[in-house]
C-alpha cells in the first residue's frame, strides 16, 4: 500500500495545476422526489453541479 500511495504522490506532482474550477457529480434518481427513500434498483443520472 505506501508504494502505491508513493507513486500516486509522485504521478500527483507531475500534474500542471487545474485551469477550470472543481465540479461535483451526485446521482439524482429519475422520476422520485427529495421526500422518496432510495432503494438499491433505483435509476438514476449522475447531475454535474
Amino acid at each position: 500500500m505506501a508504494a502505491l500511495k508513493r507513486l500516486l504522490a509522485e504521478h500527483n506532482a507531475e500534474q500542471a495545476p487545474s485551469a477550470w474550477p472543481g465540479r461535483t457529480e451526485s446521482p439524482v434518481n429519475i422520476d422520485k422526489t427529495l421526500l422518496d427513500a432510495d432503494a438499491p434498483d433505483n435509476e438514476y443520472i449522475d447531475f454535474p453541479n
